[in-house]
C-alpha cells in the first residue's frame, strides 16, 4: 500500500486491486472511504476545470502519480493548451460535480 499526505494534511492511501484479471490501484481516504479521481485531485490541491462531465488537470508529478494509481478505470489523455502551451490532462466523465448536478436536475 502506498500513502501520501494530501493538502488538508489527511492520509491518502492507494491499494491494488485485481479487477476481471487486471491490476487497479483505488485511493482510499483515512483508510476508510473509496474515492473518485475528482476528489483524489481534489485533495492534493491540484488545479482542476471542467467542461461539462470532462476534468481537466495540469500535468505534473502530483497528477501523473495519481493518473498512474487509477489506471485503466479512467480515460486520460494527455493535450497541450493552446494558451500557455503547458501539458494537461483530459480525464473523461471524472467531474463529479457535473454528475451531481445531472442527478439533481433529474428529480
Amino acid at each position: 500500500m502506498q500513502a501520501y499526505q494530501t493538502k488538508t494534511g489527511e492520509t491518502l492511501s492507494a491499494i491494488e486491486v485485481i479487477y476481471n484479471g487486471e491490476p487497479y490501484r483505488i485511493h482510499i481516504m483515512n483508510g476508510g472511504i473509496i474515492i473518485s479521481i475528482y476528489e483524489a485531485m481534489k485533495n492534493a490541491g491540484v488545479r482542476i476545470e471542467n467542461h461539462c462531465s470532462d476534468m481537466y488537470v495540469p500535468k505534473n508529478a502530483i497528477t501523473e502519480r495519481i493518473v498512474s494509481d487509477y489506471g485503466e478505470s479512467v480515460c486520460a489523455k494527455v493535450f497541450r493548451d493552446n494558451i500557455d502551451h503547458e501539458l494537461w490532462y483530459d480525464i473523461g466523465f471524472a467531474y463529479d460535480p457535473y454528475w451531481k448536478e445531472c442527478e439533481r436536475d433529474r428529480r
